[in-house]
């Protein structure tokens, strides 16, 4: 879908928590972020362009008055395409119904009928039945919504395959429903936080935010979270499990665990791994570029004996990828990737020079 494939999403009751879980999440996408609260008879989302932080709380706090909502949905947005001058039409929360008031480079829909947050692929042949008068963007997600207000979640569980985790709120339900594809491809998990129910693309959102880890959701599973906090969930199909190598490797928090499985300790095994079938025995030392391949370098250093050297740093985490054009993901690299000014007391580029060194 052009969604975006490795974007993050949350469910959430407090504002201050879908914030702090989509910030926590920033790895996963920073293109675009949105908002949508959920009250007792309305729905409103905001959604703008670039990091979580670009929009303060105190800021939201004054748009999503605290007393007039139960739930937040909330995304953080990777775009899989180059569509710079779509961004704020491709961002989510997806809405159907509301008032859009645009301002630049935010967007506010209010008093919507519906609204999705996504993450994840489904081939387009499963949409061509909705209207396209219907649809305001051209993103999948709208229709994915449309498609479900239609269909509804049992439906869209047992008939579209694909790879997607989603969060749907709807002023014709009490509660948010939370679906995972049968494969379980793209991570999602149930937390707990306050005495209420959440849920999170990773775990690591919970775990820095004081949450709790409750359990990974059920590949063909849909959740229901309800206002006051409870859940309840329902198997709809089996799970036929299947893996995304790029979500432990790279777009996961090293600290996450995704499917039980610890993002640090797949990247320390695969350096381990490069060790056995790449030895290198005239290697001076070990280094990596740009971040998500240090534990990796240090697996490999480790079973090879050969010493670890940093060479480089970035001045922010972003990620270069996740850049909406070629031209954005180059100026990434250009301007926060540095080489180190020395290691010890001598500067690098004296000690590199003759150096053989393995690049992780």
């Amino acid at each position: 879908m052009e969604a975006g494939e490795h974007c993050g999403i949350c469910v959430a009751h407090t504002l201050h928590d879908a914030y702090s879980f989509i910030r926590s999440l920033q790895h996963r996408g920073r293109e675009a972020a949105g908002i949508a609260a959920i009250g007792e008879d309305r729905i409103d989302v905001i959604k703008w362009i670039g990091t979580v932080e670009r929009f303060d709380l105190q800021g939201l706090y004054n748009i999503f008055p605290g007393h007039n909502y139960h739930t937040y949905l909330a995304h953080v947005r990777y775009a899989t395409r180059g569509r710079k001058e779509k961004i704020l039409e491709d961002a989510h929360p997806h809405a159907i119904g509301g008032e859009m008031i645009h301002r630049g480079d935010h967007v506010l829909v209010s008093d919507c009928e519906a609204v999705a947050v996504h993450n994840g692929q489904v081939d387009s042949k499963y949409l061509e039945e909705i209207d396209k008068s219907l649809l305001r963007t051209e993103c999948d997600t709208e229709a994915f919504l449309h498609l479900f207000r239609q269909k509804g979640e049992y439906e869209i569980l047992k008939n579209i395959p694909g790879a997607y985790t989603l969060a749907i709120a709807d002023k014709k339900r009490k509660e948010v429903v939370v679906l995972r594809d049968r494969t379980g491809i793209k991570p999602g998990v149930l937390g707990w936080k306050d005495g209420k129910y959440c849920v999170a693309s990773e775990d690591i959102a919970l775990r820095k935010n004081g949450g709790l880890f409750v359990e990974d959701l059920e590949p063909g599973c849909v959740y229901y979270l309800n206002p006051n906090g409870d859940y309840k969930k329902e198997k709809v199909v089996e799970p036929e499990e299947k893996y995304c190598f790029f979500e432990w490797n790279y777009i996961g928090d090293v600290d996450s665990i995704i499917n039980g499985v610890s993002v640090r300790k797949v990247r320390e095994s695969l350096g381990e791994a490069l060790a056995e079938e790449f030895g290198f025995d005239d290697a001076d030392f070990v280094t990596y570029l740009p971040r998500a391949p240090r534990v990796a370098a240090m697996g490999y250093a480790k079973k090879t004996g050969k010493p670890f050297l940093p060479v480089f740093y970035k001045m922010r985490g972003e990620r270069s990828f996740l850049g909406s054009t070629s031209k954005d993901r180059k100026e990434s690299i250009d301007k926060n990737l540095h080489l180190l000014p020395r290691t010890g007391k001598i500067g690098m580029e004296e000690f590199l020079r003759g150096k053989k060194g393995v690049l992780i």
